[in-house]
């Protein structure tokens, strides 16, 4: 299991009700993304590419090309943001 997916497996867990997609590159070094939908409005958008790390979109209205608004080097510092982002109690 990749970072990415150790992020999407932990959000699945802890709010079953997100609807979460997680996109595959098409080629092998190319970038992931991991979108979080919760409660019909979309929260989140995570990339991660195994070199460069996580960058994190969070604004309400993301659209292709932005830079993130955020970046994080490691899956438990990016999962730990967006636990916050979408309500989750500490």
């Amino acid at each position: 299991m990749n970072p990415i997916q150790r992020v999407e497996h932990f959000l699945k867990k802890q709010f079953p009700s997100a609807m979460i997609a997680l996109d595959a590159p098409q080629k092998a070094n190319g970038p992931w993304f991991l979108d979080i939908n919760l409660d019909g409005h979309s929260v989140v958008v995570i990339e991660w590419q195994p070199k460069r790390g996580f960058g994190l979109k969070s604004s309400l209205t993301p659209a292709y090309g932005d830079w993130p608004d955020e970046v994080f080097s490691d899956h438990e510092a990016v999962q730990e943001r967006v636990y916050k982002i979408l309500g989750g109690k500490t």
